[in-house]
């Protein structure tokens, strides 16, 4: 019987030097270049800043969900969260036909949790119309308390002219957003 425990105790510490690898040779096949679905991106190594890889990395896009954050930073900064906001209709006549929207009415009052939520989760553009006028007293001096905090933040090459990042002429370099 020990002659029988002693083979099979070989046997099994062969089958684990065989599984383990140590036979094998240490081969790496090269990393696959990820295929991207979109129109411009750049991948940035965070200690180096030496780009990896780029696509149309100086391209001006708009820079909406960007411009959100922001436009939710400066809320979150400037008012409480509890704060009780009326939906005005002179607001809501400003809202860009062609930005997502929460469908907001007239009349209706919400808090700006609420508004935040539909700004942040929906990227709802006229939340984000309500918060600025609602928190800045206007939306020209929203967007003043926006470029403020950009500038503060470091974020050189942004200028914001308004807060739900939809107008044509703003623009954010990509590179900006990754090295701050």
């Amino acid at each position: 019987m020990t002659k029988n425990k002693k083979i099979i105790s070989l046997f099994l510490a062969f089958v684990m030097l065989i599984s383990s690898g140590i036979f094998t040779a240490n081969v790496h096949a090269a990393p696959a270049r990820p295929t991207v679905y979109a129109h411009a991106y750049t991948i940035m190594d965070a200690n180096s800043g030496e780009i990896i890889m780029s696509e149309q990395g100086n391209k001006r896009i708009y820079p909406a969900s960007t411009v959100k954050l922001l436009t939710a930073i400066v809320a979150i900064e400037n008012c409480s969260l509890s704060k009780r906001i009326t939906v005005k209709q002179s607001t809501i006549d400003k809202i860009d036909a062609d930005t997502t929207s929460a469908n907001l009415k007239a009349g209706y009052s919400y808090t700006l949790e609420e508004l935040l939520n539909m700004l942040l989760v929906y990227s709802a553009g006229d939340a984000a119309e309500i918060i600025a006028e609602a928190v800045g007293g206007s939306s020209a001096q929203f967007v003043n308390m926006m470029n403020r905090k950009a500038k503060a933040l470091i974020l050189i090459l942004t200028m914001l002219l308004e807060w739900t990042g939809m107008q044509i002429q703003i623009f954010i370099r990509r590179q900006t957003i990754l090295r701050n």
